[in-house]
């Protein structure tokens, strides 16, 4: 009898699963298929300690409290059956004949037993992956990864890549609008062939389990010709107060799009990853290097609720993130431009800095933080800015004018004249 499909790709999971690789001979379909579970399986064996080290310490609460509840629901010796009366999960869980009461409670025992354990950690701390704790569609996001796929240019509103980064797979959707740089210069969609390493900046379209999707404002290459190679993706937890001190590396930021909220995946020494809501004082030291990935934080709890912390930066920051850098290959960077404003006419924003003045074109999506200036979006973008006031702009180059892109403005109030 001819192995079915179903029974081909289990075969094949499991050698895969066995040796860590797919074997030779398989179609495209089925190697992109087996991929795909075993980068899942990844995440679950990432997840294992983490899962354990929560489970034991729940373990002896969980064990008393389901003790206690099946001493008081316990049949009576005299029945010689379960009340099938019992509604609900209880009923299905002790139905049955009287020969199989004492069997039926023990195996109860384990199952509520494995259920209050996945339902403590579902309503504490809680680990899922990195994308599902952070991407909001909407916001604003920092992230570097490889790019593993790349579609044609031409097809819909443009050409989309995949790359393997710090949060999963994800579909990067490129348009007329998104600036490709290569350092400070602007750069041509041919670099991103499979293996670039490449910095995403962007807006978060859509997050479901299988498709998340990025529209980029900005791509930066990482430069030299030695590929990347593709990150770990691991299960990240999300911090609650109280808690210790976190000390570690930024491997992906968030922004909403008021600029008044922000989160951040930080890796430790030890490879944790944990996400964290940031208070907004948080915020603004963290933009005022426009390359935060990479920069070495310790956050601590803020006083402004469970979710919320506070940043600090370690050290000073250092381009890319945590991956293990490439031997002749620098670290993607975006754009970072620092000055004075100057001027205003139409999107254009003219600054005076170190080097001299530059031209930063303000988009409608631009995400905008406002610092300790008081000044709030609809005046910036009004051009209604005080002498003085000093800009931070992250983003891209205009490849037609060469004007930087601001994916990201923080306001800052400068000295008075």
């Amino acid at each position: 009898m001819a192995e079915s499909r179903d029974d081909r790709l289990d075969r094949l999971l499991d050698e895969a699963l066995a040796t860590g690789e797919i074997r030779a001979g398989v179609t495209a379909e089925e190697r992109a298929l087996l991929a795909d579970l075993l980068r899942g399986a990844e995440s679950v064996r990432a997840a294992t300690p983490v899962v354990r080290a929560e489970a034991a310490a729940t373990m002896p609460s969980a064990r008393a409290r389901f003790e206690r509840f099946v001493a008081a629901n316990q049949p009576s010796p005299a029945l010689s059956h379960v009340n099938k009366s019992r509604g609900g999960l209880l009923a299905w869980l002790f139905a049955g004949k009287s020969t199989l009461a004492l069997a039926g409670t023990a195996a109860a025992i384990a199952i509520l037993g494995v259920a209050a354990i996945f339902a403590v950690l579902l309503m504490g701390g809680g680990v899922e992956t990195a994308a599902a704790q952070v991407l909001t569609p909407g916001d604003y996001v920092q992230i570097e990864g490889v790019v593993t796929a790349t579609g044609a240019a031409g097809e819909g509103e443009g050409q989309t890549v995949v790359i393997d980064s710090e949060l999963g797979p994800v579909e990067v959707a490129i348009n007329d609008l998104t600036s490709v740089i290569d350092g400070e210069a602007p750069s041509g969609t041919a670099g991103l062939k499979k293996g670039a390493r490449v910095l995403v900046a962007g807006v978060v379209e859509a997050n479901a389990p299988r498709q998340i999707r990025i529209a980029a404002r900005t791509l930066a290459l990482a430069t030299g010709d030695v590929l990347g190679t593709s990150p770990k993706t691991v299960v990240v937890q999300r911090l609650r107060a109280p808690h210790a001190a976190i000390v570690g590396q930024v491997v992906a930021f968030t922004l909403s799009p008021d600029g008044v909220r922000g989160q951040v995946v930080v890796e430790t020494a030890d490879g944790r990853r944990y996400a964290a809501h940031l208070d907004a004082p948080s915020i603004q030291q963290l933009v005022t290097s426009a390359n935060v990935l990479g920069a070495r934080v310790e956050l601590t709890g803020s006083g402004g609720g469970a979710d919320t912390f506070a940043l600090s930066i370690a050290t000073p920051s250092s381009p890319g993130s945590t991956s293990t850098p490439v031997a002749g290959q620098a670290k993607p960077r975006l754009v970072e431009v620092r000055g004075t404003f100057v001027s205003r006419e139409g999107p254009v924003f003219t600054i005076e800095t170190a080097a001299g003045p530059r031209e930063v074109l303000v988009q409608p999506d631009t995400r905008i933080v406002a610092g300790q200036s008081g000044i709030v979006m609809a005046a910036l973008r009004r051009g209604e800015l005080p002498s003085g006031t000093i800009l931070t702009v992250s983003g891209g180059i205009d490849r037609a004018s060469g004007r930087v892109i601001a994916d990201v403005i923080l306001i800052q109030r400068g000295a008075r004249r």
